[in-house]
Parts: C-alpha cells; structure tokens; sequence
C-alpha cells in the first residue's frame, strides 16, 4: 500500500482515538458527578497549581463543611480545569436545589482577573442556585481598568438573588457591603483558620534554624533590597536559615494535595522562627505554633488576617526591616506555641449557620 493511502489512514485511526479517548473521559467525569443524595454541594472553582495555600483552603472548607453535618457523599469538587473542560456536563448534573461553594482565597478583584471572571460566569449559569462565595479578599487596584471592572461587578454582584459573600477581613467586609447591598455579606476569617493542627495529622518536628518565606509574584510588597537586608541580619546574627515558598515542587492533584500540605506545616514545625509575608505562610506558622514575624503584602489582606490573630503571642506583624529586628532577639527565643482558635470559632459559627440554612430550604 503507498504511502499517499496510508497517511490519511492513519490521520483518520488518530482522530478516532482521540474521539474515544474524549468521549471515555467525558463518562468518567458524568460518574464522578452522579450522587445518591436529594442535595448536593459542589465546592466549584478549586486549584491544582501548586499554590499550597489555596490547596489548603480547599480541604479546609471540605472540612468545614462536613464539621456543618455534611457528608462526604454530598460533596463533589470541581476544579478550574474540570469546570472548563465539562461545562455542559456540570450544567447538566447540578439540579436547582444544589447549593454551589465558590472557593475562597485572595482572587475577588481584577489582581487575578482569570478567576474573577471565571466566577461570574459559574454564577450567571446557576441564577436559580444557593450560592456562598466563602472568605476572600475583595481587591480591585486604582487604576483605570480597576476602576472599570469594580463599576461592572457592582452590577453583576447586585443582581445576584441567591448570593452569599463571606470576606476574609475587615477592609473587604466594609467594601463589599458597600458595594453589593443587595447581597448576604459575612465576616470571617481565612477558612484554614477553621481547622486545628489535628486535622491535619502531621508531628511536630525537632526545631532548629530560621524559615525565610517571601513572595516574588506581582503581590510582593518588599523589594529585593529589604529581603537582602533581612539575610545580612542573619548572618550577622550567627543564625542559620533556610529558603523557601508556598509552593510544591511537584504537581499538586485532587489525590496528592493533601501529601503536599501535610510536608509544608512539617517544613514550618521544623523551625525555631519563621519570616514572613505571605498569608498562608503566617497562618502555616500559627497552626504549627511556631514563632513569626509578619511583613505585608501590596493589599490589606495579610495586616487583615493577622489582625484575626494576633492575640497569638508568638504571631507579630512588623511593618518594616527595622521594626524585625528590634523584635527578633525575643522571637527567636521563644517557645513554640500552641494555635487556639476559640476566640474565632463565633465568626465560623455564623457561616456554619448559613451553609445549615440552605440545607433545610
């Protein structure tokens, strides 16, 4: 047979592979969705980058949800990725009486635009769904496509008739209260604060060195002058310490996420002190009970979380290198503490309310 026939042939058999291959997938994911439950929830919008804050803003609120009384059978998550790939699928399965969880976070805002966006259009194809947006952070910057897009979501938030919107602090509550008066608005601090280092069933490692933990990403506040100036201190300091991020160095999936989280606060319990200006690297800390010093990022977000917490002796935010180091000699001979989170438990109980609320209506 020449080669002119059996080219085609061949573009033809792959494109019946790849046909299958979709159409396989596409049931697998119609299984994954089918429940035996009258109610389900979809927690709708979820990561799998290897931010380990946002993954650990998902188990939180899983968990959160089931400390409310829902089973594990009520619950399906359905990522970005999945959202984008089964749309007509996920329209197809979740029925009117289904309550839909949007991830919570720090992506409210034109900052991370894609899932802003990406969250109005899961809420204009589920108008007759109960819907809770849980803690995030509302920030659109002062610009003028800031401006505008702040100008759109008063309209399209407004108009929403089944809208729960949960801040994470106190700046975002007062702004969106005022900008969608027309929606439920609830305080509460960042879910992972909802959880007890228990829950996520790591030991508690031998303590030695310095954890170093600072952005590089457009949320940065600190230049690379005040971060060289804060190792220079160290080291004059005779202290060891070592670098590092919130993020994993493998992909992060539905299946491993919780593998990854767990070696983080393991990272962070195997430390005398930790530096730095990433939320969930303070909140890290405060779970582990290890000492910490806080320096903000561009948006009021970490200062607003801190402020959920601060009644934690060994949590302290500084607002500038100088201020660390005044503080430093007596953080870093500090012993660990232990994360008590009873003073927030009220403000988790009145989401609790809500989610216990929509499942009775």
């Amino acid at each position: 047979m020449s080669k002119d026939i059996l080219y085609p042939l061949r573009r033809i058999h792959g494109y019946i592979h790849d046909w299958i291959e979709k159409e396989k997938a596409r049931f697998k994911y119609c299984i994954y969705l089918r429940f035996s439950y009258d109610r389900k929830y979809f927690v709708i919008g979820t990561p799998e980058h290897s931010n380990l804050g946002d993954s650990a803003i998902v188990l939180a609120e899983i968990s959160f949800l089931k400390k409310c009384g829902v089973r594990q059978e009520q619950i399906k998550e359905i990522t970005v990725d999945e959202y984008k790939k089964y749309t007509d699928i996920v329209k197809r399965k979740v029925k009117p009486k289904d309550i839909l969880i949007f991830n919570g976070g720090g992506n409210m805002g034109d900052q991370w635009f894609s899932e802003e966006l990406l969250r109005r259009s899961i809420l204009s194809g589920f108008k007759d769904n109960k819907c809770i947006i849980f803690p995030q952070t509302l920030f659109y910057s002062d610009t003028e496509n800031g401006r505008l897009e702040e100008k759109k979501s008063i309209d399209f938030y407004n108009r929403q008739k089944n809208l729960t919107m949960v801040a994470r602090e106190t700046v975002s509550y007062e702004r969106m209260q005022q900008l969608y008066p027309n929606a439920k608005v609830l305080l509460t601090p960042d879910i992972v604060l909802s959880a007890q280092i228990s829950e996520w069933d790591i030991s508690i490692q031998d303590r030695k060195d310095v954890l170093l933990c600072f952005r590089s990403d457009p949320e940065q506040l600190m230049t690379s002058d005040e971060h060289q100036e804060v190792t220079d201190f160290l080291l004059n300091q005779n202290v060891c310490y070592k670098l590092t991020d919130m993020y994993s160095k493998q992909i992060v999936t539905k299946k491993n996420r919780r593998e990854c989280i767990q070696d983080k606060l393991k990272e962070f319990s195997s430390v005398r002190l930790v530096i730095t200006d990433r939320l969930h690297g303070m909140v890290f800390a405060a779970i582990t009970g290890t000492p910490c010093i806080v320096f903000s990022n561009y948006n009021y977000k970490v200062k607003g979380t801190y402020d959920w917490i601060k009644y934690l002796q060994y949590i302290r935010f500084v607002d500038s290198v100088e201020e660390m180091k005044k503080i430093f000699s007596e953080l870093i001979s500090m012993k660990a503490g232990e994360f008590d989170n009873s003073p927030l438990l009220p403000y988790f109980e009145r989401l609790a309310e809500v989610v216990k609320d929509y499942g009775i209506n």
